[in-house]
């Protein structure tokens, strides 16, 4: 082996995409004062002009709910409130300008709503008040046989509600890409049928599909309109924004903001004005009686103050990040995998992600959200691999930083260089093996493994097999240039009553055709069979034999 002098490189990484204002996120409640405002402008348009009535009806108003408190709410002038709406009125006005103001001060909370058991999916036995929330509108054309298509295949063989909800708002972050420099879309609201088909909007389309999607298999969301806040490009401030609201039995409506990537929640800038069965709803109408004169009106203006924040949000989970393999050659790929662990006695969801680097190049979403039951935990998966403008005469320690949107964090770090071949001769290392120590007849289970490469020679020809006294599992890579992951899934009734012994076996060549072997083995032990599954299992082994011998 040729021995190089290294120079040692150190980089850090901070994760930039962890938002400035982490208040946004991890503030238990906060304290607010909104106005919304806008005039009214009246142009004589001959001496003999005169105004009889002007109504202006405002549809933005805010209301109390499980998150949303009103401290103070007062309207100049002073407004009869119909229903949802209040209604400013001026009779005989004088004047050519007219103005209408709501003051509010809120306390809006960063809450969960507690899901603590599974809700059986499809819905059945809606009220009718709450199933009107599954019809289809003009925008959320949710019987469109695409979006209901769709949402059909995201669901198949679900049964739990918040599992289903959860794979529609995935699908839409994952495939919906928001944007504001499609003028037509920024101003006019699209059909859900048009978002899918051009995988882009602001938060209307964006909600809009998600709200499609979920109604289109029966489960009732409403579509809600108010402000939040949002340091997008830099400009941090309050402005108007939609999220929806998804109907729980047991438990009521669940907010969630597919477009700030909250699922089940939003934080508490989030502020509340309108409830809606479509995404064009006015905010605002106008009605006046007159001769002789033009009206305009203006649009609303919305400003928002932070008066106080406070409290601090808990962790609803945790994370641990490992690396499959923390040292890689040039050129080479492995895996980070972070284990979540909800921390919560009902469902929870998160957002990943990781930290970037120039060094190394993440071949998947920079951002994965999982859904968890109470105290459940899943694994999130990214290939990584170095970029190919790194120095040969150095070698690279990358840290890799796992976090969560509350700023939940995790750190490893991946050692680069040239070579980190241990081998002269070709050679295979059967690493990270996997497996369940029980498994029950019915029960389906996996078998993961890493074949590593650990020679500068690329083992060719090999032949790999996962096998027992009662399976054979079989793989053949003509040249492995780069590390190789396994999973299988396997069935309880593969194996034999009792403790089962496990084998993969694998055999290559090298540069001179000379073949290796490699083997490693373990236990499996298939418990609690019942007297006729050991007699299914006893016909499993008889067919085998049979078969046995038609083949030889």
């Amino acid at each position: 082996m040729k021995t190089q002098v290294m120079l040692m490189l150190f980089l850090i990484f901070i994760p930039t995409t962890i938002a400035a204002e982490q208040w946004m996120y991890e503030s238990e409640y906060i304290h607010t004062s909104l106005i919304i405002s806008s005039d009214i402008s009246i142009t004589p348009k001959s001496s003999k002009w005169s105004t009889d009535q002007v109504t202006a009806s405002l549809a933005f108003i805010p209301a109390e709910d499980t998150r949303q408190t009103i401290t103070i709410l007062s309207f100049n002038p002073p407004t009869q409130i119909i229903g949802d709406v209040a209604n400013f009125h001026w009779d005989n006005p004088t004047e050519t300008e007219l103005t209408f103001t709501l003051s509010a001060n809120l306390k809006t909370q960063n809450r969960i709503e507690p899901i603590l058991t599974k809700i059986q999916f499809p819905l059945t036995g809606l009220d009718a008040k709450i199933k009107m929330y599954t019809n289809s509108q003009d925008i959320i054309n949710s019987d469109d046989g695409r979006i209901n298509g769709l949402a059909t295949k995201l669901t198949k063989d679900e049964d739990d509600l918040y599992i289903a909800v959860f794979k529609i708002a995935d699908y839409v972050m994952k495939n919906i890409q928001y944007t504001l420099e499609d003028k037509d879309v920024a101003e006019n609201s699209k059909t859900a049928t048009w978002v899918l088909e051009n995988e882009k909007g602001v938060c209307d389309e964006i909600t809009s599909l998600f709200t499609a999607l979920a109604r289109s298999v029966g489960i009732p969301v409403k579509y809600v309109s108010g402000l939040a806040y949002s340091n997008y490009q830099d400009k941090a401030d309050w402005g108007p924004h939609a999220w929806a609201e998804v109907y729980f039995p047991g438990v009521g409506w669940v907010p969630y903001d597919v477009t700030y990537r909250e699922i089940g929640f939003i934080d508490a800038t989030h502020i509340k004005l309108k409830e809606s069965l479509d995404a064009d709803e006015s905010s605002t109408e106008y009605e006046w009686k007159g001769r002789e004169i033009d009206v305009t009106t203006n649009t609303l203006s919305m400003d928002v103050k932070l008066l106080q924040k406070r409290g601090k949000m808990g962790d609803f989970v945790s994370i641990e990040a490992s690396l499959q393999n923390t040292s890689l050659p040039f050129g080479a790929e492995t895996w980070i995998d972070v284990e979540v662990t909800n921390l919560q006695d009902y469902y929870v969801t998160t957002e990943v992600s990781l930290s970037q680097s120039i060094e190394v190049e993440i071949d998947s979403y920079l951002k994965q959200h999982v859904a968890l039951a109470p105290h459940g935990k899943e694994t999130l998966s990214w290939k990584l691999k170095p970029t190919q403008n790194l120095d040969p005469k150095f070698v690279y320690t990358i840290p890799i930083i796992a976090f969560t949107t509350r700023n939940v964090t995790s750190e490893t770090s991946l050692l680069l260089r040239q070579n980190t071949y241990t081998s002269d001769s070709a050679d295979i290392e059967i690493l990270n093996i996997t497996h369940p120590n029980t498994v029950k007849f019915e029960d389906t289970f996996d078998i993961s493994f890493l074949l590593k490469r650990n020679s500068e020679i690329i083992p060719t020809a090999v032949h790999i097999s996962l096998h027992s006294d009662t399976f054979l599992q079989e793989w053949n890579i003509e040249s492995m240039g780069q590390d190789q992951k396994f999973i299988i899934s396997l069935e309880g009734k593969s194996l034999q009553s009792g403790i089962n012994e496990v084998s993969i076996d694998i055999s290559f060549k090298g540069e001179d055709g000379k073949t290796f072997t490699k083997e490693k083995s373990f236990t499996i032990d298939l418990a609690q069979t019942t007297l006729w599954q050991r007699f299914l299992l006893h016909l499993y082994d008889l067919d085998r034999w049979v078969q046995g011998l038609l083949s030889s």
